[in-house]
């Protein structure tokens, strides 16, 4: 059997190098009803869907349940899909959502119905929540925060931070540069994001990553105890108020 290669291609180490530098255009950002085009085709089955997405999405649903007791209470801040919301609810999770997009709450209500699933939906905003103080156990996101400028990240960390005590997010970073972003994408390092957590009512009280596209590279880090994070594509920071 022939070993596994991980193809390093030159245009890669480039692509990274230039959005560090600052010198990468990226490109317009595809419409969110394009980017999710095929979710609602009538052959999709929806919780089959989400727990394929809490599959993929694993070290971001492991560190949400870290920080959420049995039949908890959870905040998908910017939802999208909702697919991780919708697997939680099928776990036994009260999971609420939250998009500022009304044609993408239309896909996730679809999705939630269709998997018979009870997540609580609404309009809303990440940055002005309409929940009270301590409302719920964790507030997480994945592929959210980065489509904002890093100087606003604190002021959505501390919203996040006042309805519950815990913010887990995920994202891609500079590392990421696979065809599977929109385009409006701040891509930006560990060390970035770690500042803006610095600058918020919180701290970073864990930190791991992924390697979603290089399996040999996944599997080092997480025999090396998930110490290469700084450096993985998929970013993923559990982040505790302060106090």
């Amino acid at each position: 059997m022939s070993r596994e290669k991980i193809p390093l291609k030159n245009w890669a180490v480039s692509l990274a190098v230039r959005r560090y530098l600052g010198l990468h255009e990226e490109s317009d950002p595809i419409p969110w009803k394009e980017f999710y085009k095929d979710v609602l085709a009538e052959d999709v089955d929806a919780l089959r869907y989400a727990s394929g997405k809490s599959e993929k999405r694993k070290k971001t649903i492991d560190a949400v349940l870290r920080n959420t007791p049995d039949g908890g209470k959870t905040l998908e801040a910017g939802c999208g899909t909702s697919a991780l919301s919708i697997w939680l609810n099928s776990e036994g999770y009260q999971t609420y959502c939250i998009d500022t997009d009304a044609e993408m709450l239309e896909v996730a209500t679809t999705l939630n119905d269709r998997a018979g699933t009870t997540v609580q939906y609404e309009r809303g905003d990440i940055f002005r929540m309409q929940y009270p103080d301590n409302f719920f156990d964790v507030v997480f996101s994945h592929g959210v925060l980065e489509h904002f400028d890093i100087d606003t990240i604190p002021e959505a960390l501390n919203e996040g931070l006042r309805v519950a005590g815990t913010y887990v997010f995920s994202l891609p970073t500079i590392f990421d540069v696979s065809n599977g972003l929109r385009g409006d994408e701040h891509l930006l390092t560990y060390w970035h994001w770690r500042n803006a957590v610095e600058r918020s009512n919180g701290y970073v009280a864990n930190a791991s990553g992924s390697f979603p596209f290089h399996p040999r590279l996944d599997r080092l880090n997480d025999s090396l105890g998930d110490r290469l994070y700084a450096f993985a594509p998929v970013l993923v920071m559990e982040v505790k108020r302060k106090g």
